[in-house]
């Protein structure tokens, strides 16, 4: 069975980070969940801002199911692959099903993760704090095919990430000699 690294998390609380960092650490392919999706609106002319994307999702889980992302995904796994930014709970019941899925949540203050998307340009269609908390909420409520709450209640492991990177990269070691101790003790 493969084995699947998973994160979901709420906004620039470091998801992509953790995923870059485990993907290299490990020397496993990552993958971001929303690539087909983005693709598929990219194909329909549609922009790939996070507002867009959040309004074309529904469309796109009615044609090709909620769990779509997950099956492209593990279908491009060998042995090991990690899967980031899961908002769906379908993808991932269907990871869970159909591989050997560790699930982390990462989350850190609202603020924090504001300022942190703000500096790096990651999130424009935020330009204030309330906005930020506006498109956090649509993640998780709406028509919307995402729930993000929901699936952070379903990880296995949940992460604080209110500090340093290396903080948040210590602790996702922590839990890395856990679950995979013969693939660490020699990273």
């Amino acid at each position: 069975m493969k084995n699947v690294i998973g994160i979901t998390g709420t906004i620039a609380s470091g998801k992509d980070h953790a995923g870059k960092y485990i993907s290299k650490k490990l020397e496993v392919p990552l993958f971001e969940i929303s690539g087909p999706i983005i693709e598929a609106a990219r194909q329909r002319g549609i922009s790939p801002t996070r507002e867009e994307i959040t309004k074309f999702s529904p469309i796109f889980a009615k044609e090709k199911g909620e769990d779509y992302s997950a099956r492209v995904h593990l279908a491009q796994i060998e042995s090991l692959g990690i899967i980031t930014g899961m908002r769906q709970v379908a993808q991932i019941e269907y990871l869970r099903s159909n591989s050997h899925l560790i699930l982390l949540a990462i989350d850190a203050e609202t603020r924090l993760r504001f300022e942190r998307a703000k500096s790096r340009g990651k999130f424009p269609e935020a330009a204030s704090l309330e906005e930020f908390i506006r498109h956090d909420r649509l993640e998780n409520s709406g028509p919307n095919t995402m729930r993000v709450q929901e699936c952070m209640r379903m990880a296995d492991y949940r992460l604080k990430n209110n500090t340093t990177l290396k903080d948040l990269e210590y602790n996702i070691d922590c839990i890395l000699r856990t679950v995979m101790p013969e693939i660490t003790s020699s990273n």
